[in-house]
């Protein structure tokens, strides 16, 4: 039997809680939709949602659109994509990033941290995607200089990029929220 739950908790904090669709069958609000012969149900992607499913799994998943997030690690001064938003051509694409890196010293020692945000808007056109601006801010850095975040792009492809330092090991995540022009 299949089931689904959602996240009790803003934070994620708290556990989950199992929830019962009532999908609505055409024929009045309300009225639950039962399987076909093959006990499929057919979940319809909406603006903003994207729906995948797995047969083999009996998984479906549902994602956001214009949401993505990335994690990597470095090591020294390394630089490693973090998050990869795909572009097509004759779009204006903007995006907003928040960055956080947990790093610990190669060598014993403290445990430092690193975060921040960044924001850009790209245009691409001819297979080429162009950074128009770019915002950039370190919210707060307990490490050396060296440790960075930027952007850039790769084809139609945006990428946002973190670099690590030379005395620390670096696990980094991300999460962007980007719109691109119709």
């Amino acid at each position: 039997m299949s089931q689904l739950f959602r996240v009790v908790g803003g934070s994620g904090v708290g556990g989950v809680e199992k929830i019962t669709p009532e999908l609505d069958s055409g024929g009045g609000a309300g009225l639950p939709v039962g399987p076909d012969g093959a006990f499929n149900l057919n979940l319809l992607a909406g603006s903003g949602i994207t729906t995948t499913g797995d047969v083999a799994t009996n998984t479906i998943t549902v994602n956001l659109e214009g949401y993505s997030d990335g994690a990597t690690t470095t090591s020294a001064l390394e630089t490693k994509t973090l998050i990869t938003i795909p572009t097509s051509n004759d779009k204006v694409t903007h995006f907003d990033c928040i960055v956080a890196g947990y790093a610990t010293p190669t060598v014993p020692g403290a445990t430092v941290g690193f975060g921040g945000y960044i924001a850009a808007t790209f245009i691409t056109g001819g297979g080429v995607a162009t950074q128009i601006n770019s915002t950039d801010f370190v919210l707060d850095s307990f490490i050396t200089t060296t440790c960075t975040f930027t952007c850039t792009s790769a084809g139609t492809n945006i990428l946002i990029q973190v670099t690590g330092d030379a005395g620390y090991n670096i696990k980094w995540s991300g999460r962007t929220n980007y719109i691109s022009t119709i």
